[in-house]
């Protein structure tokens, strides 16, 4: 089985030894949210995530993935026709 890298920031790989020592029991849910400055039910939910993802579970996921707001260049580069009305006729009405 290949191993992947996992590229961490200091913050994060921080969070993995607080989280492994909330679950090898080292410390507890309490200890670990004032450690982590987050609530108790965050502090479940990551626990769960790290003993579902591994190490994965800490990195945020949208990591690695392309922005939703990012523009399509060759679409950006061809001018768009800008369609100019005539102004309205009024008609008189009698």
């Amino acid at each position: 089985m290949q191993k992947e890298i996992i590229t961490m920031t200091k913050k994060e790989s921080e969070r993995l030894i607080i989280v492994n020592n909330l679950i090898n029991k080292v410390i507890n849910g309490t200890e670990a949210s004032k450690q982590l400055d987050l609530s108790l039910r965050q502090v479940k939910r990551l626990k769960a995530k790290v003993i579902l993802l591994e190490a994965k579970g800490i990195i945020h996921g949208n990591r690695g993935r392309e922005s939703n707001r990012t523009v399509n260049y060759e679409i950006e580069k061809v001018p768009q026709k800008r369609h100019i009305s005539k102004p309205a006729r009024f008609s008189s009405v009698s």
